[in-house]
């Protein structure tokens, strides 16, 4: 657990407390229990056997609960639940901030009440519009699928105290405690508009762009990821696969939010052209329980379809040179950032033209 996890914690451990019939379920110190599934007496959800991120703190009662990873029936009932992350005060400008979406989406798809709380204070960096955006788009969507859960962002820890008292008082069914899931919903959908207002006239065309979204000649939707590779998974010093993970499902539910992409029909091909098919089947052997991955490739891949470089057809001698030359390099640094911004610019321009296509 890192420092700032064991803040978050006894914050919201000395802030909040258990009213009514609720009861707490938290790891303040250096533990992995947390990675235990809810079953098990941790904080991590599942879904037919397949197990997301651990949380951190949670509200239960003492009532009978289907949980969908076995589909058995336990004796305790999650009725909130918070994933918090301090990557507004790590100078965490973008991604960072999205890497944890999904640990609470497995208790939000789980139909239980989920909070991503990051944590703000005076001197925090701007929280991305795309947080809350996609999990408001989530949540719009898995409840036209018929879950009742939200899945709430805020950046003010007193949203989740009220929450709270208001569950506690009078359970998730009171008109007190659904008005304030909509008050923080409604927040987080004007926060993500009003940004798309300001920023781009409304036009979400622009701002997919911007997310690297967009579509092909052939009339194919592309998120385009320049720096996945092997590394991620396979060298344990790198968490790339956390960042991977959520920023492929905010990409789907951004575009399913767009209202241009129809889920039922369309497919949004994800782009790693800086890995190979070879590695991609690699991993798939020797990671095949690996908890992003499995997410990445078998549970969150509805409407997905991964595409290697393997499968871009149209490069040219130089441009398949510079791919390779990028797959082992620190793409942070120069001349690598420079060589790869300007390659994913020339992908980009391909696929829009039709100069390049994807088998």
């Amino acid at each position: 657990m890192s420092k700032s996890d064991a803040i978050l914690k006894k914050q919201l451990d000395n802030t909040i407390g258990s009213p009514g019939n609720l009861k707490r379920r938290r790891f303040i110190s250096g533990s992995n229990q947390d990675q235990h599934l809810w079953k098990d007496g941790g904080l991590t959800f599942g879904i037919n056997g397949v197990s997301y991120g651990s949380c951190d703190f949670a509200w239960y009662t003492e009532d009978s609960w289907v949980d969908p990873f076995d589909n058995q029936t336990y004796s305790e009932k999650p009725q909130l639940v918070v994933e918090a992350t301090d990557a507004l005060n790590t100078r965490s400008f973008g991604d960072a901030q999205v890497q944890r979406i999904h640990h609470g989406l497995g208790s939000f798809r789980c139909n239980v009440d989920t909070v991503y709380w990051l944590r703000s204070v005076d001197d925090s960096e701007r929280l991305q519009e795309y947080v809350p955006g996609t999990a408001y788009f989530l949540t719009d969507f898995y409840q036209k699928q018929g879950l009742t859960s939200s899945y709430l962002v805020t950046t003010n820890l007193e949203d989740i105290r009220e929450l709270v008292e208001l569950l506690g008082n009078g359970g998730n069914q009171s008109e007190k405690y659904k008005k304030k899931k909509k008050e923080i919903l409604q927040k987080m959908h004007d926060y993500f508009f009003n940004f798309l207002q300001k920023e781009y006239d409304g036009n979400w065309i622009r701002y997919l762009a911007g997310e690297q979204i967009f579509k092909t000649f052939e009339n194919k939707w592309v998120k385009i990821m320049p720096g996945v590779r092997k590394q991620n998974w396979l060298d344990s010093s790198k968490r790339g696969g956390h960042i991977f993970v959520s920023k492929t499902i905010a990409s789907k539910y951004l575009l399913i939010g767009s209202n241009l992409f129809d889920p039922t029909k369309n497919t949004l091909n994800i782009l790693w052209p800086l890995m190979p098919r070879a590695d991609y089947d690699e991993i798939n052997i020797s990671k095949p329980n690996d908890k992003e991955w499995r997410l990445l490739t078998k549970v969150e891949n509805a409407n997905t379809r991964i595409v290697t470089n393997d499968e871009i057809i149209g490069l040219s001698d130089i441009q398949k040179k510079g791919v390779n030359s990028l797959q082992n390099a620190n793409l942070n640094r120069a001349p690598f950032k420079t060589n790869k911004n300007k390659l994913m610019r020339e992908i980009t321009s391909g696929l829009i033209s039709g100069r390049i296509t994807l088998n």
